[in-house]
């Protein structure tokens, strides 16, 4: 079984592509683990060494005692670079999984040779902590059923739950018979640190070459940056995605958009900068058996 320690905690991940192929990490959003890459993973392995992990309170990482905090999880996402001798990645993170990305990028900047952030916030407000504190009553109700109904309409939108009934069928089915569902202690702790997260006036020192991707009907993370998030950030490129649900790189959402690009290297080559023309996409449309709840 794959799991190192890191930061003190133990963390299970999974690898997929060559050893020696150029490293690139993903990280998956509230509640959810690395399952939710399960499509992803083969694809970007062709030409990287893919590494995703299950955050600490998710999957079958430990769940330790809190607080968790988003910089601490970014140091997890360092201990197990560390520990599997990967010096320097592109790193990929959804939702959640985003904000750590956002942490690692600016406290780790030497440890980032790319970041792509996906259907993600530099900031929870009142209407996401409110929306968090709601699924979070669900969840300690013990009902998994419940649970797994009531997040959907958050993390799908409208065409998706009217033109794909199969595909709901098979959320409810999978929500109710995976092993390794977050439990209550892991799902509030991590949104403990979701609710004062907050990079906002430190965009600005974000240098790598990024990728920022949102939903246009993502109603869990608002779609495109926010008028305050791109003056925090000026020179950075955004671009509205025709992808509708939330969190555009991760499996659980339905749309044609190609946004995220399979060398995670959307700006930069290894030579440096490389033109928009020489970007490569990767189909992530086609939703999968993962699991993430922002």
């Amino acid at each position: 079984m794959p799991i190192v320690t890191a930061n003190g905690v133990r963390l299970f991940y999974e690898e997929a592509g060559a050893p020696d192929a150029p490293p690139l990490v993903l990280i998956m959003g509230w509640g959810g683990d690395h399952t939710a890459w399960a499509l992803q993973m083969p694809a970007l392995g062709a030409d990287h060494r893919v590494i995703a992990l299950d955050n600490r309170g998710a999957g079958q990482s430990e769940v330790p005692e809190g607080p968790y905090t988003i910089p601490g999880m970014a140091a997890d996402v360092v201990g197990l670079m560390d520990a599997l001798g990967v010096a320097r990645a592109h790193i990929c993170g959804a939702s959640m999984g985003g904000m750590i990305a956002q942490e690692l990028a600016l406290r780790h900047p030497e440890r980032v040779r790319t970041l792509q952030l996906h259907c993600t916030a530099p900031i929870i407000d009142g209407y996401g902590r409110f929306l968090i504190d709601t699924l979070l009553a669900v969840k300690a109700r013990g009902d998994r059923e419940e649970n797994v109904r009531a997040i959907m309409p958050w993390i799908l939108c409208r065409k998706t739950m009217v033109e794909r009934p199969e595909f709901i069928r098979f959320w409810i089915e999978r929500g109710l018979t995976y092993p390794y569902p977050i439990t209550f202690e892991g799902l509030s702790r991590q949104a403990d640190a979701i609710k004062v997260h907050d990079t906002l006036a430190r965009l600005g020192e974000i240098r790598m070459p990024t990728l920022l991707t949102t939903g246009t009907e993502d109603i869990l993370v608002p779609p495109c940056p926010p008028a305050s998030c791109t003056r925090a950030s000026r020179g950075r490129s955004w671009s509205r995605s025709a992808t509708r649900d939330t969190c555009t790189s991760s499996s659980r959402r339905r749309s044609s958009t190609r946004s995220a690009w399979s060398s995670c290297e959307s700006t930069a080559g290894p030579d440096g900068p490389r033109p928009v023309g020489q970007r490569r996409a990767v189909d992530l449309a086609t939703a999968g058996p993962g699991s993430s709840q922002m």
